[in-house]
């Protein structure tokens, strides 16, 4: 018996098929675990689950997007969603 509804959709096929569109280049672990002692220092006390994408950052010198307030303070530049739109609008 039909609901007339659609199946929900594999979003793991989606997430796998929108990331294999965007231009990324791979880079080994190893290059930024020396950032992940430094990442754990400037979060302490905070979301320490929030290291390994410290620790990117530091090591590419690179902005952060998340509205995650345990990355205030850490010392890289953070983009909330609404600061990003409003970048990419301007």
């Amino acid at each position: 018996r039909s609901t007339g509804e659609l199946p929900a959709p594999n979003m793991s096929g989606v997430v796998a098929l929108a990331v294999a569109t965007l231009p990324a280049t791979i880079h080994p672990a190893a290059g930024c675990v020396s950032c992940l002692a430094e990442a754990a220092r400037r979060l302490r006390g905070r979301g320490v689950d929030d290291s390994d994408v410290l620790a990117l950052s530091l090591h590419f010198s690179a902005p952060v997007w998340s509205n995650d307030h345990d990355f205030d303070g850490t010392g890289v530049d953070v983009y909330t969603t609404a600061r990003l739109l409003k970048a990419l609008k301007a």
